[in-house]
């Protein structure tokens, strides 16, 4: 998490007269690192929400906000995007995304990868053509794909599935745009 744009957000909800604690962790490692005791906590993620599996986005969502608290996530809903115009900007994007994560796991992109592709569900795959000592010694061979970025979208009947399935109390927030939103009471 950026330094940087946690300090901006920091300042702007101070200004607003929010009171703020900046904390800088991964999404993951947040309800660890947070002191749970007695503080008011409303936890909001907005697209980066559709980065995660929906079960495991709202478990840490609600792992943060700990109990009588909310959170709220916005989705894309699908069938109000233009998702071949989607897919087509993340195709563009998609050696630039994979680039330096392949970097982390010792692969060259134009000599050990091929076959970068971007699907409609907006995932990023890519093929190992030569796997690296640190891929084999995970036990990557030559031929496996792997998923090297997601960004989920949604039917809206596909997300209260979702929110439904993770035993949820939620309100949608819907003005019949491409977003929606869902305040969720943990």
């Amino acid at each position: 998490v950026s330094k940087r744009y946690l300090e901006l957000s920091t300042t702007y909800a101070q200004e607003q007269g929010i009171e703020t604690q900046g904390v800088q962790s991964s999404f993951e490692e947040l309800a660890r690192v947070i002191s749970q005791a007695g503080r008011k906590r409303f936890v909001t993620l907005g697209l980066t929400f559709s980065n995660y599996e929906p079960q495991a986005a709202l478990k840490m969502l609600c792992d943060i906000a700990g109990e009588d608290r909310k959170v709220f996530i916005d989705a894309h809903i699908r069938d109000r995007t233009n998702m071949s115009a989607l897919q087509d900007a993340y195709a563009h994007d998609a050696m630039g995304i994979v680039t330096s994560k392949l970097a982390f796991l010792d692969l060259d992109v134009n000599s050990d990868i091929e076959n970068i592709e971007t699907d409609d569900g907006i995932r990023i795959w890519c093929t190992v053509k030569n796997p690296s000592q640190v891929m084999c010694e995970k036990g990557v061979v030559s031929g496996d794909r792997m998923l090297m970025f997601q960004s989920l979208r949604y039917k809206k009947d596909q997300l209260e599935d979702e929110l439904k399935k993770a035993g949820a109390n939620y309100t949608l927030l819907d003005v019949d745009g491409p977003f929606i939103g869902a305040v969720i009471t943990v």
